[in-house]
């Protein structure tokens, strides 16, 4: 016995297919942001302004943010920098260490002319 998909079946399996595909890689789409400020506490903050117009903040997780959390403050020749970023999920912790929640975090920050 022959079985003949429908073009609508053929349709439907497809597009049930391709969009997660599509939502992952718009969410590793770098933007493009100034930096307004950094701050610590538990944990530590960036804080930037995106082409919008609309402040975003976020655990600074970055490689770029590695000496600035140790330190706990950011060099204030950054203010002001433009930079492009990604973002991701990071974990915040309370002092003694203990898991606090999730947040937006910015996985990758690079430096822009």
């Amino acid at each position: 016995m022959r079985t003949f998909l429908t073009p609508l079946f053929i349709s439907i399996a497809f597009c049930a297919v391709i969009p997660p595909v599509l939502a992952k890689k718009a969410v590793n789409k770098p933007l493009i942001a100034t930096i307004v400020s950094y701050e610590c506490g538990d944990n530590c903050y960036l804080t930037v302004k995106d082409t919008q117009g609309k402040e975003r903040v976020g655990l600074c997780a970055a490689p770029l943010c590695d000496t600035w959390n140790q330190a706990t403050e950011m060099p204030k020749k950054f203010v002001g920098k433009k930079i492009s970023f990604v973002i991701g999920t990071g974990q915040q912790f309370d002092a003694s260490g203990a898991l606090m929640g999730e947040m937006e975090a910015f996985m990758q920050i690079k430096l822009l002319k």
